[in-house]
C-alpha cells in the first residue's frame, strides 16, 4: 500500500523557490497562521552544539543544509576563505549551531562564532552615522525577517523590507544578502533592528520621476491598482 505524503504544519507551506531543489521541501510560514508558542517548544539543536548534516544548495551568498531531516540551516559563506573549498550538492557539511531558529526562521550554522563579537562594534557605529551595513536574510518570522550580519541577528520588519508588505513573498529572500539601515542596537547587540525603507523609498521616488517623464496628453498607459 502506497503511504500518503506527510503534510507539512498547517503553518508552514512549500516554498516554490528552485534554488532549493533537492530532497528537502523547504516550509516557510504563511501569513497569519504562526506556529504558537508554548513553555514545552523545544528546538531541536541548541546553540553550540556540532551538527552534521547534507549539502541541498549552493547560493552565492550561503550554503543550505538538511540536518537529518530535523531543520534545514544556513551557513553565510562569507566565512569561507578564499582558498576553502565550496561544498557541492549531497556533501557532507559540519559547523556548529549558531542561532537554533526557535524563532521561526532557519538554524544559522557557523565555524567562527566569535565573529558576533567582532561586528558589533561596527553595527552600534553604523547606528550613531548613518552608514548601510550588508546582513545575510536566514528567515521569514512572524512580523518580517530575521538577518545575519557577520554572526549578529538582527530583525527586520516587514514594513521595512516592502513598501506594500501585505503582497510581499519574503520567502525569496532568504539566502540572499542585502544592504541595511540600522535604526536600533540595543541589550549590547541583543536587540538589533534593521530596515531597507529608506532605500526602498528613495528608489520608488525614482521610479516616479522617471515615470512622469514618460507621460503624454493621450497617452495609453499600463498600472498597477493600488487601493
Amino acid at each position: 500500500m502506497k503511504k500518503n505524503k506527510k503534510l507539512p504544519p498547517h503553518y508552514v507551506a512549500e516554498t516554490k523557490d528552485t534554488r532549493f531543489a533537492g530532497p528537502f521541501e523547504v516550509l516557510v510560514p504563511v501569513p497569519n497562521r504562526h506556529k504558537p508558542h508554548r513553555a514545552s517548544d523545544r528546538a531541536p539543536f541548541h546553540v553550540g552544539e556540532e551538527v552534521f548534516g547534507k549539502v541541498t544548495a549552493v547560493l552565492d551568498t550561503a550554503v543550505m543544509i538538511d540536518l537529518s531531516g530535523k531543520a534545514l540551516a544556513i551557513f553565510d559563506r562569507t566565512e569561507m576563505e578564499a582558498d576553502d573549498l565550496v561544498p557541492s550538492i549531497g556533501d557532507r557539511f559540519v559547523a556548529r549551531v549558531h542561532n537554533d531558529g526557535i524563532r521561526g526562521g532557519l538554524v544559522v550554522l557557523s565555524r567562527k562564532p566569535l565573529r558576533e563579537e567582532e561586528i558589533k562594534p561596527n553595527v552600534e557605529q553604523a547606528l550613531k552615522d548613518g552608514t548601510l551595513i550588508s546582513g545575510l536574510v536566514t528567515g521569514v518570522i512572524k512580523g518580517g525577517i530575521e538577518v545575519d550580519i557577520y554572526g549578529l541577528r538582527a530583525f527586520a520588519p516587514a514594513s521595512g523590507m516592502d513598501l506594500h508588505p501585505q503582497n510581499a513573498n519574503f520567502a525569496s529572500l532568504v539566502g540572499t544578502r542585502l544592504e541595511f539601515k540600522v535604526v536600533q542596537y540595543e541589550k549590547a547587540g541583543r536587540d538589533v533592528v534593521v530596515t531597507r525603507r529608506p532605500m526602498l523609498e528613495a528608489e520608488a521616488h525614482e521610479r516616479r520621476k522617471h515615470a512622469l517623464t514618460l507621460l503624454q496628453e493621450g497617452a495609453v498607459m499600463q498600472g498597477v491598482v493600488r487601493t
